[in-house]
């Protein structure tokens, strides 16, 4: 019969050692645990909360666009066409306080003109009940070849106007003096910095209201502020160009376009979180 496990000395040895490891195991273990709930306890509780700010403001500055374009047999009379045109709205805006920096070149253009497609006269139409293939005038014509018929001209100008009585004068005499197209037409504030603070200072307060609010709910108190992201809010302009086509069309007994401004508003949103006590 064989001996008892622990009957031997050093396995009465070793079994010791083995109890010990695994009772220092279970005490680790168990302050680990107690030290993970303690820390867990200590986390105070949070809320996020976003609030919103809204400031209305008043435009003060006009901005627009206009192009001129002209067409001449070299490029030399094109671009002096424009350039004549050009020089004398400039003259215009300038007599009417247009400062300078305040008036910027968009784009600068010169090259080829094509003519149209052109379609020779064939003696044989279309047979009754044929139907005409797209690009062709009649049955077996093609268009004759495309060539250019002279050089095209053309410059944008983008112009700021700081003095609203006079944005419908200016826009009428740029169009008499020869503009092609007048576009991108909006009012806006020249500093949108005051009024962005002050629609900042609003959401601040919002969300404050509003943890406060959340927190009663719970029984709870807002301690402190422990996080805070304002979010990138773009601006809306009121003033849409598309939507204004009427007024635009209309005509004062001075014969001046109408431009109503109307109101910008600034926004600012911003996500905070408080920790409650």
């Amino acid at each position: 019969m064989e001996a008892p496990f622990f009957s031997s000395k050093i396995n009465r040895t070793l079994g010791g050692v083995a109890l010990a490891m695994l009772i220092v195991a279970l005490a680790s273990y168990a302050v680990l645990n107690f030290r993970s709930a303690k820390i867990t306890e200590d986390v105070p509780p949070s809320i996020t909360v976003s609030g919103e700010g809204e400031m209305k403001v008043t435009p003060n500055i006009a901005e627009m666009s206009f192009s001129v374009r002209a067409q001449d047999k070299s490029a030399d009379a094109a671009q002096a066409s424009t350039t004549a045109r050009i020089n004398d709205i400039i003259a215009m805006l300038k007599s009417n306080g247009v400062e300078d920096k305040d008036i910027k070149t968009v784009s600068f253009d010169l090259y080829e003109h094509y003519s149209d497609w052109a379609y020779p006269i064939c003696e044989a139409p279309y047979m009754e009940g044929e139907m005409m293939s797209e690009g062709m005038g009649y049955e077996g014509c093609a268009p004759t070849e495309y060539k250019p018929d002279g050089f095209e001209s053309s410059q944008t100008i983008s112009i700021k106007i700081r003095d609203l009585s006079k944005a419908g004068m200016i826009a009428s005499e740029v169009a008499k003096k020869g503009a092609t197209g007048i576009t991108n037409l909006s009012f806006t504030v020249d500093d949108k910095k005051s009024g962005k603070e002050t629609a900042r200072e609003m959401a601040i307060v919002d969300a404050r209201e509003r943890a406060d609010k959340i927190a009663m709910q719970f029984g709870k108190k807002v301690k402190r502020m422990t996080s805070y992201y304002e979010n990138d809010y773009g601006d809306s302009n009121p003033f849409n160009p598309t939507s204004y086509d009427a007024e635009y069309a209309a005509k004062s007994a001075s014969g001046e376009p109408m431009l109503p401004a109307g109101e910008q508003t600034i926004k600012a949103s911003v996500s905070v979180t408080f920790e409650l006590e």
